[in-house]
């Protein structure tokens, strides 16, 4: 089993100090974990499918087996539904942080559990579907809607988009 770590946008706004990467590391001390470490972008090439589906596949790839655990953040997210939708990636277990997807997104099967951790909150999902030019989803805001009985919505209302 490998935990599979994927950042938010990545842009130059944190470096490599995000949350995401502060769990990874502890997470390291313990389990074997790959931080999929797609190039730096602006948030307006967040909405571009090119983009979306390389990011995609780098997380596919990253992949190396159907116990493997996935533990992403904002636009990370959006990547890892690509990467099941369009590569068939399969995992035990996916946890997601301030999911940037729409709240309708497509979620196929190829897991055991999806843990949606979503705040009401979340100044950043909110405003970026409002933005020009920045049209991420509230999933991550609002919940996920599904009738897929292996996501789990969990509300962790008071938290922001990097708490």
């Amino acid at each position: 089993m490998k935990i599979i770590g994927v950042n938010g946008i990545h842009n130059w706004s944190k470096s490599n100090n995000s949350f995401t990467d502060k769990i990874l590391a502890r997470l390291s001390l313990e389990y074997d974990v790959v931080d999929v470490e797609y190039p730096r972008m602006l948030a307006i090439l967040g909405w571009l499918p090119w983009s979306v589906n390389r990011r995609a596949k780098m997380v596919a790839e990253a992949i190396t087996g159907p116990d493997d655990v996935i533990i992403a953040h904002s636009f990370g997210c959006l990547a890892t539904l690509r990467a099941m939708q369009l590569y068939g990636a399969r995992v035990r277990k996916v946890i997601f942080f301030a999911a940037a997807a729409e709240v309708d997104e497509p979620i196929p099967d190829g897991f055991q559990v999806l843990y949606n951790i979503h705040s009401s909150s979340d100044l950043a999902l909110k405003l970026g579907c409002v933005l020009p030019l920045h049209s991420f989803g509230k999933m991550g805001h609002s919940g996920a809607l599904t009738d897929n009985p292996n996501v789990v919505n969990v509300d962790a209302a008071g938290h922001d988009h990097d708490d």
